[in-house]
Order: structure tokens, then sequence, then C-alpha cells
């Protein structure tokens, strides 16, 4: 029998998306006032961390606070063990590395061999396939991404876009990329 795809909704911008194999949560932040402590979450957070439970890995979709918290993540470390951490890759300009999120992740103290990112932004975590899609507009302040999971044996999709930012050119790709 085919895996069917489940989404929980935890508050923000914080779900998992799971089948009966595999579970990956996206964007854990709950805890820590975000943009200098005037962007806070509006539900109980008390023991969140239970609540969420154990994951296969985390996709934070970009570097703004209330979707990457360092905290937030070595909470969730401490409790379930290291987890593999899935962000986008964009494309150099002019050889400079724009992954700020990865930097960012790096100078928190996240080891760096637990961020996975790739130049074709394609993944596999057990029976989840993730598309990783960078809103990339050949800009150094390109930073959001949005999030295609497919599992391959039922042919469901769950497309997780965060703060994307509509745009016809990106939002058509995105649905090539599910229709395939």
């Amino acid at each position: 029998m085919p895996n069917n795809l489940y989404l929980s909704f935890y508050g923000c911008s914080s779900v998992s998306i799971q089948t009966d194999r595999a579970r990956i949560i996206c964007d854990p932040w709950f805890d820590t006032p975000a943009y200098e402590g005037t962007w806070v979450p509006k539900m109980n957070v008390s023991n969140w961390v239970n609540k969420i439970g154990d994951c296969d890995g985390i996709y934070v979709s970009h570097i703004h606070p209330d979707h990457y918290d360092s905290k937030s993540i070595f909470k969730y470390f401490k409790k379930y063990g290291l987890k593999k951490i899935f962000i986008p890759q964009f494309k150099d300009i002019n050889n400079i590395d724009r992954n700020w999120l990865k930097k960012k992740m790096i100078s928190d103290g996240i080891d760096p061999k637990l961020i996975i990112s790739n130049k074709k932004n394609t993944h596999k975590l057990k029976d989840l396939n993730l598309i990783i899609i960078p809103r990339d507009f050949n800009s150094f302040s390109d930073i959001d991404s949005a999030l295609v999971v497919y599992e391959k044996n039922s042919k469901n999709s769950v497309t997780n876009l965060n703060d994307f930012g509509f745009n016809e050119i990106q939002m058509k790709k995105i649905q090539n990329l599910i229709v395939k």
C-alpha cells in the first residue's frame, strides 16, 4: 500500500510533513522572540519540543529569525539528537557565495556537516523526495525558498511556500516540478 503524506501545523511557519516512514520538520521556531522582541509566537510554547516529536530531518526556508532560530534548533537537538538540516543553495554571483543562511548557521555553532545543500537543490530523506526552490533573481538579497515534498509511490506532493513571495515565473516552475 502506498504511503500518504501527512501535514501537521505547529504555529507561525512550523509544520511537519511525513509518511509512515519519514518525517521532516519545516522552519522550527517557537519560543524565542524574533526581530528584537517585536515578533512573538502566539501559542502556548511550553514543552513544544515534546509536542512536535522526533523527525528525520529539518528544512529551513530562509534566514529570517521567525523561520531560522538556532535556539529552537539546539533545544530540538538536545531532546532528539542531531538532524540533517536541508537549506537552499543559491548560485554564486561574481564568485561570491550567497548562502547567507549556511554562513549564519555555522557562525551560530551548527556543525557544517549537518547542513545539507547542493546545486541541484534535490534531496532524498528515506521515502521523501525533497526539491528546494530558491527564490533567485540574481540579487545579493535573495534569501527565500520553497519546498516541494513528494512520495513517489503514492504520487502525492506537498508544497511549502512560507514567505516565498508569489511571482508568476517562479510559480510556473513550482507547478511544473509538481506535475513531473
